[in-house]
């Protein structure tokens, strides 16, 4: 596989299942690895207690496993990981996505606003990201 890397977000939503659909084939085409990635935040985590904080994890895990499990379904012989990250979702997709060779999110995500804009998300990608960025819809 020499290396390649293909990073997605993940969310849940329909566009986030397109962008992993798409992202298996073309990880698939390039001989590389797929990072299905999901992020979870909440502005007091620190404060919340233990037992929460590894329900909200635990369910972020789920979402990341899903994710995978499509990327797999789409894709069997792709080599599909799970990433499980707290943090705001374009700044954990561009920081992942620094040295990978192409990062690839959903047009909009489970927060949508008008179907003709693009995403918040997507569009933080597209303007910070420092590898190419593929967006779904």
């Amino acid at each position: 596989m020499g290396g390649r890397r293909i990073v997605v977000g993940y969310d849940g939503s329909d566009d986030a299942v397109r962008a992993v659909r798409w992202a298996a084939g073309e990880a698939h085409a390039r001989g590389a690895t797929l990072e299905v990635v999901h992020t979870y935040d909440y502005p007091y985590l620190e404060r919340l207690g233990a037992d929460t904080r590894s329900q909200l994890h635990d369910e972020a895990t789920a979402v990341a496993d899903d994710g995978v499990r499509i990327a797999v379904d789409t894709e069997p012989n792709v080599g599909a990981t799970a990433v499980v990250a707290i943090g705001a979702p374009a700044t954990v997709l561009v920081d992942r996505g620094a040295d990978a060779d192409l990062l690839v999110v959903g047009h909009q995500g489970a927060s949508r606003g008008h179907h003709h804009i693009l995403g918040s998300v997507a569009t933080r990608c597209v303007q910070h990201a420092t590898c190419s960025v593929a967006v779904i819809r």
